[in-house]
């Protein structure tokens, strides 16, 4: 194959590529595509090294349908270690909440005495009783 093909079919499938790989691929349209890709790659090729046989389609289908297979074993595992990743890192990637400011009490203007403290508790005992009114 020319080095123009090859940089044309990479060209071409770049961005296909980049399209599909935020999503889910099944089996099927695996095979799809890389029948798809196969066939692209055929017509661009000259035509003399055209001669698809019996012989030639059967080894392109067990090739595709391996190929398949192992890419998409490959994208259930790439999508489980990132769903496993994004359990481990979100929660590291909440917002933490910030620290509630600390809140000084204003300073004692004058110190208390023993006998102020005993009239504060005193005067909170004289009185009615609360459920007598």
């Amino acid at each position: 194959m020319p080095a123009a093909a090859a940089v044309a079919v990479f060209a071409g499938a770049t961005p296909i590529v980049w399209f599909l790989s935020s999503r889910r691929i099944t089996p099927g349209q695996m095979i799809g595509l890389l029948l798809l890709c196969q066939v692209l790659v055929h017509l661009g090729a000259p035509q003399a090294d055209m001669s698809m046989g019996p012989t030639m389609l059967g080894g392109h289908l067990v090739a595709t349908a391996v190929s398949a297979l192992v890419l998409a074993r490959g994208e259930s595992f790439v999508w489980q270690l990132a769903r496993r990743l994004a359990l481990r890192v979100a929660p590291l990637l909440r917002p933490v909440p910030p620290v509630p400011s600390v809140r000084l009490l204003p300073p004692v203007s004058e110190p208390r005495s023993l006998r102020d403290v005993r009239l504060v508790h005193s005067r909170s005992l004289r009185g009615p009783p609360v459920g007598l009114v």
